[in-house]
């Protein structure tokens, strides 16, 4: 269980900091509620800046079908959770305030509230924004990062001799960069598949292996000049080890479909 936390804590700190299509950089800061996120805040303190009373008298109880993870209470003394395809709110009377559908929602990611009430949960490979009312903000897929992410900028800052007299060229450098990018995404996507998660896992997978094709297909940065292969190499490299390490049959279909179906030329 803690596990699934710490990858939607995983996923909402690459939000924070995510570069959006015109190369800004977005930053958020957490709601000042009693508790605004999972472990209360970004550093996962566990703490509240507010004392209950501490007497231990059930006042009421909020039946829901089905698995939830942890609750986020917002400023405003909303108490957010999430159960099976859905984010809920309800007051601090144990009353429904609203209740937004959201397929394949993981139960046990916790929402977290930024300072302006927006609340934010995943699934398995997009986040989503939605408002205290219960409205949609806005969709956010986690192969979209891969495209963004990556600069040819920093590739030049990286490159060439360092204070040691050691060389790294563009080439070599360029492969490091995008390794460094991906590799918390696969090894989440591993992690899953340890855990015989397999429909997140695939869902996730999806996710990664669109955002390596859409950065080789559509992606007009100096970057690409200095990683040609790699995006392929790359790919390969995560669909070969979801097949080996895989062992659901309907995942593996499901995979492959859709690589045939939305990456034809890396089949």
């Amino acid at each position: 269980m803690i596990s699934g936390k710490f990858y939607f804590y995983i996923l909402i700190l690459c939000m924070i900091t995510i570069s959006n299509s015109e190369g800004s950089t977005n930053f958020i800061s957490l709601d000042n509620g009693p508790w605004p996120m999972y472990g209360h805040d970004i550093n996962s303190t566990g703490q509240s800046q507010y004392a209950g009373k501490g007497d231990g008298v059930l006042k009421w109880k909020y039946d829901f079908e089905g698995p939830s993870g942890h609750v986020s209470i917002s400023s405003d003394n909303v108490i957010y959770f999430v159960t099976k395809n859905y984010l809920n709110a309800i007051d601090t009377e144990g009353k429904l305030l609203w209740k937004k559908y959201i397929q394949h929602i993981v139960y046990y990611c916790v929402p977290t509230i930024d300072s302006k009430g927006t609340i934010y949960v995943n699934e398995s490979k997009s986040i989503y924004a939605v408002t205290s009312k219960g409205k949609f903000k806005w969709k956010y897929d986690v192969g979209d990062y891969l495209y963004y992410s990556i600069d040819v900028h920093e590739l030049w800052d990286r490159s060439g001799s360092n204070s040691y007299g050691e060389y790294t060229s563009p080439e070599d450098m360029a492969y490091e960069m995008v390794e460094d990018v991906l590799e918390s995404y696969n090894r989440e996507i591993f992690r899953l598949l340890d855990l015989k998660m397999y429909m997140e896992a695939t869902k996730y997978c999806k996710g990664v292996l669109k955002g390596i094709h859409r950065f080789d297909n559509e992606s007009s940065s100096e970057f690409k000049d200095w990683a040609i292969d790699i995006p392929g190499e790359c790919f390969s490299y995560l669909e070969e080890e979801f097949n080996k390490r895989c062992q659901n049959a309907e995942s593996l279909k499901l995979l492959s479909q859709f690589i045939k179906k939305n990456c034809s030329e890396w089949t």
